[in-house]
């Protein structure tokens, strides 16, 4: 994962998000290998990401809220 340079945490290499991949598996269900099709990444990329969301849970899930906030706003 890399941190450093974005504002959340992306793979590395790949430039995807890493609440993408959680967005995709925990709210549409989608399994890791089809995640990775997805994103044109390997499962090993995938399973690494969601090793990472178990591992940050809080912060992964204060970037969806803040996102899910500006969306609310801006609709407003």
């Amino acid at each position: 994962m890399c941190i450093r340079d974005s504002p959340v945490p992306v793979l590395r290499g790949a430039g995807v998000r890493v609440q993408a991949v959680v967005v995709a598996h925990e709210q549409w269900g989608m399994a890791a290998d089809a995640i990775a099709a997805e994103y044109e990444l390997s499962v090993a990329q995938i399973e690494a990401a969601l090793a990472f969301h178990a591992a940050h849970r809080s912060e992964i899930a204060a970037h969806l809220e803040r996102e899910a906030r500006l969306a609310r706003e801006a609709h407003e």
